[in-house]
């Protein structure tokens, strides 16, 4: 089953309609590596192996660190498994030097 996660302050929600929002977050999902945790039901048909994001915090060379919607710790996910929504949203967050100093 999908698990579905909530973001504690959602993304551009001050000006996004509820039917934005739900593009968006359809824009925003990514494959798990992980094949555990598939606790969660969800009403949607996403399938199985795919899961809501909330944004990318990280990268490395070749993974993500993905904050996941809801009460999910973050994970390193694979590159390839990020939807091009996710990765351009964090390609524009890195332009506007909108990331935390280390």
């Amino acid at each position: 089953m999908p698990r579905k996660r909530k973001a504690p302050t959602p993304i551009y929600t001050d000006h996004i309609s509820d039917t934005q929002n739900k593009r968006w977050k359809n824009k925003h999902t990514i494959q798990s590596s992980e094949d555990e945790d598939r606790i969660e039901s969800d009403s949607s048909s996403l399938p199985e192996d795919e899961y809501y994001i909330n944004c990318i915090l990280d990268e490395s060379e070749s993974q993500y660190l993905i904050d996941w919607e809801g009460n999910w710790t973050p994970t390193w996910e694979p590159k390839e498994h990020a939807s091009e929504a996710a990765v351009q949203a964090w390609e524009e967050k890195k332009q506007k030097g909108c990331l935390p100093k280390e």
